[in-house]
């Protein structure tokens, strides 16, 4: 599943790559050159966490970074450059939105990182992206992709069947 995701974004023209992994046996074995490894010793306090640490390794002369779920597999490439499209001036975060809701991933302005560093626990980056007010674009999507994640033994089912299309 990680290495679905990993092909998709070493595949795009990003200018950092940064896996952010917690226990040493979810630590992948190989990764492509591009990508840059990093520890989260915190991981058990949840995805906040692994934000943070991710965020404070990211380079300085970058002006925006996505935030990628290794549990979102499916995500097309064209997405990416659809949101990277939707930052205007004054856009400072794009994500995926359908009927049903929001989706990843989420592409955030450097205005964003500090507050992306501070953040812990398993509160995600929803804060930050509630705050943004009119600097939120939201990127009309039907693509399933972008909503659904492998978090069970039962949507794994439904990946490996192919019928994560239809949810």
């Amino acid at each position: 599943m990680l290495q679905r995701v990993l092909d998709t974004v070493t595949a795009l023209p990003l200018g950092q790559i940064i896996l952010v992994f917690g226990d040493v046996y979810s630590k992948p074995k190989t990764l492509p050159g591009t990508v840059e490894m990093v520890h989260n010793r915190d991981y058990r306090s949840g995805m906040g966490g692994s934000i943070a640490a991710g965020a404070a390794h990211i380079d300085k002369d970058l002006d925006a970074a996505f935030i990628v779920l290794g549990d979102m597999p499916f995500v097309p490439g064209e997405m990416y450059s659809r949101l990277a499209d939707a930052l205007a001036p004054d856009v400072t975060i794009a994500r995926p939105l359908s009927p049903s809701g929001p989706g990843h991933p989420v592409l955030f302005r450097r205005t964003h990182f500090g507050r992306l560093r501070e953040l812990s626990g398993d509160m995600g980056a929803g804060t930050i992206v509630r705050a943004a007010g009119a600097t939120l674009a939201m990127v009309d999507t039907s693509d399933a992709a972008c909503f659904f994640d492998v978090d069970t033994p039962d949507a794994l089912a439904i990946a490996e069947s192919g019928r994560w299309k239809q949810t």
